[in-house]
């Protein structure tokens, strides 16, 4: 079992929900990012994907958030270093 998927079902255990949802979790740590969907109903746990990737990890993640925000936003935060430490 995957760390997003083990996580989700202690989610549901702690927070009970009486609707149906599907959740999305993912898990972007050095070295790894995982991913997984998991549909609850009634209880019943249905994980509808759970995939990873060993070639793309958490700073992999962070920097494309930034350089999407900085181009997105035309934000010129790079140029300080203060500003790149803060996002």
């Amino acid at each position: 079992m995957s760390e997003p998927t083990a996580d989700v079902l202690a989610y549901c255990f702690e927070n009970p929900k009486k609707r149906s949802q599907n959740i999305l979790a993912f898990d972007s740590r050095r070295g790894t990012f995982d991913v997984t969907v998991v549909n609850v109903h009634d209880n019943t746990f249905e994980v509808g994907i759970s995939v990873g990737n060993f070639y793309l990890d958490g700073r992999d993640f962070d920097g494309g958030l930034f350089q999407h925000l900085t181009e997105q936003y035309s934000l010129l935060i790079y140029q300080k270093r203060r500003c790149t430490i803060r996002v």
